[in-house]
């Protein structure tokens, strides 16, 4: 969008000068929506009523435990969606609390002037700017510390709140992402078959280790002169070793892959403690473990000190 166009005399050629001014755009931040489940109108109470009300026959009489597993996620996650739904929330930046109306005030008063200064180009103009500048610093730092003070003193008695804010004072890591990966075959660019390239090596790593190792005699000798059993299984755990853990989860952990928060586990305990330790107990006997379980999310750390190095094996930039 153009706001002022014109052809100007220039004494200099025979060709007039023609200009135009064209409005500048804002390039707007991408927005960013998160899913999480909401817990504004979550009852307790009532959820473990739900939850004792549900038939869990299906999970109990079951023998496969792929089959208990996802008779469990069928009756429980129903349940977890009408207590606690999954809402997608727009994140926006918040504005920073030590701001003020003083300082916006004279925010306000700094852009105004450096404005003017810049129409007039007057010298006396440009030092009042200046001052405005130098003085809205030094209120931005007054500021800052007034309120980390106040939020370090208010948070000493809660260690998670004064770690909390301790670490806005640290220097953030920066993060990369990578866009090709040199391996043995070649340079791999596309996500996916980074992904799997990295997968791959790691899970043959201990592969490759271990036969490097040739000759060695993995029988185990007891030394102790004592008679051991050398026989080993796995017990059944019992119901109240289940409740007592899932009263010990933390609810702060972050939510996983199936949307089974630490929270909703915790709160829903008594009435879930039979359902798992079935579901536990049934793959130790079978000896599998359900293959959602197995599913997790990744992220590589990409080590930037090792980007010198001629060995384009994965192992050397991970």
């Amino acid at each position: 969008m153009y706001t002022q166009s014109g052809v100007v005399s220039c004494t200099l050629s025979d060709h007039s000068l023609v200009y135009a001014a064209r409005k500048s755009v804002k390039v707007k931040s991408k927005i960013t929506f998160i899913e999480a489940r909401s817990y504004r109108k979550f009852d307790q109470t009532m959820f473990t009523s739900d939850l004792t009300k549900e038939d869990w026959s299906p999970v109990l009489e079951s023998t496969d435990v792929e089959v208990a597993w996802d008779s469990f996620i069928q009756i429980f996650v129903p349940i977890c969606d009408i207590h606690a739904p999954i809402k997608k929330t727009r994140v926006t930046d918040r504005q920073p609390t030590w701001i003020n109306e003083d300082y916006l005030k004279l925010r306000r008063d700094c852009q105004r002037s450096r404005s003017k200064a810049e129409k007039s180009a007057r010298p006396e103009d440009w030092a009042e700017a200046k001052r405005l500048r130098n003085k809205l610093n030094y209120l931005a730092d007054k500021l800052k510390a007034q309120d980390m003070n106040s939020r370090i003193s208010n948070s000493k008695s809660d260690p998670r709140g004064l770690w909390k804010n301790l670490k806005t004072l640290l220097p953030g890591k920066k993060q990369s992402t990578i866009s090709s990966l040199e391996t043995e075959s070649g340079t791999v660019t596309d996500g996916t078959d980074i992904a799997n390239t990295i997968n791959n090596f790691f899970a043959t790593v201990g592969q490759k280790l271990a036969s490097k190792f040739e000759g060695i005699d993995d029988t185990i000798v007891n030394t102790s002169g004592s008679n051991c059993n050398s026989g080993f299984h796995f017990c059944h755990i019992t119901t109240c070793l289940v409740l007592k853990q899932l009263k010990k989860l933390n609810p702060h952990k972050a939510t996983g892959l199936d949307n089974i928060s630490a929270r909703l586990l915790k709160a829903g305990a008594e009435p879930l403690s039979a359902p798992l330790t079935h579901i536990f107990n049934l793959s130790v006997t079978t000896g599998t473990v359900p293959s959602k379980w197995k599913i997790s999310r990744v992220t590589p750390l990409f080590n930037v000190l090792l980007l010198e190095t001629t060995d384009p094996s994965p192992s050397f930039l991970w």
